[in-house]
């Protein structure tokens, strides 16, 4: 079975879900009534429309972000000893797949664990599926503020993110956060629904990337890639 990194936006899910079922419901209601009129149609169309949404975003937390995950790992040039720094970890979607990746270095997780954002978004969540992995040892789990980390300067060789600067304040100064515990040379990879590589051209970073969009949540969202400077 493959390990559950949790529902992205539930609160969102559940919405899109009661929409579908009211318009569904009114639509079948009126064909049942009245025929095959205009509103029936309408209104069954947009209950199919939400109830698509729905199975996107299912599809997105249960497979789609597994492989966008992959994508993104891969695209690092690993050595085993790095350390990482996964900025909003949630359910250790990264962290985890970063900490395979590791021999002798480790990964560490930062997140404020808000519930709205992931189901059962918690500390013990990600120590209980990094157990199921057999990476427990290899990770760190901290409670911090992507705009302010309680980590020095040039602190990390590999500095990942997926699906938090959009929902910081103020993301400006969460970038800067992630490049300042960067080290020099060291490689930043960034998924998100908002394209951050223009905040990133001012700090110090080079070789800025923006892959093409995938539709998870059924939002563009793009991987930014780049190195600090040396």
């Amino acid at each position: 079975m493959k390990p559950d990194y949790g529902l992205d936006f539930p609160a969102r899910v559940r919405d899109l879900a009661i929409r579908a079922c009211l318009f569904l419901a009114a639509g079948a209601g009126l064909w049942i009534s009245n025929g095959a009129n205009p509103v029936a149609w309408i209104s069954l169309v947009i209950g199919l429309g939400f109830g698509v949404m729905v199975l996107v975003y299912f599809n997105s937390s249960r497979t789609g972000k597994l492989q966008m995950r992959d994508r993104l790992l891969d695209s690092i040039t690993w050595k085993g000893d790095e350390k990482v720094l996964d900025v909003g970890c949630g359910r250790g979607l990264l962290l985890i797949g970063a900490a395979k990746r590791l021999q002798t270095g480790r990964a560490t997780g930062v997140d404020i664990w808000r519930k709205e954002e992931l189901s059962d978004n918690s500390p013990e969540a990600v120590r209980d599926l990094a157990t199921a992995e057999g990476v427990l040892p290899k990770i760190k789990i901290e409670t911090a503020d992507a705009q302010k980390l309680a980590f020095p300067d040039a602190s990390f060789d590999v500095v990942v993110s997926s699906s938090v600067v959009h929902l910081v304040p103020d993301r400006t100064r969460a970038l800067s956060e992630m490049v300042r515990v960067l080290k020099p040379g060291g490689q930043l990879r960034i998924f998100d629904l908002s394209d951050c590589s223009h905040d990133l051209q001012d700090l110090s970073l080079t070789g800025i990337t923006v892959s093409p969009p995938s539709w998870l949540w059924c939002h563009p969202s793009r991987t930014v890639s780049a190195i600090k400077k040396v």
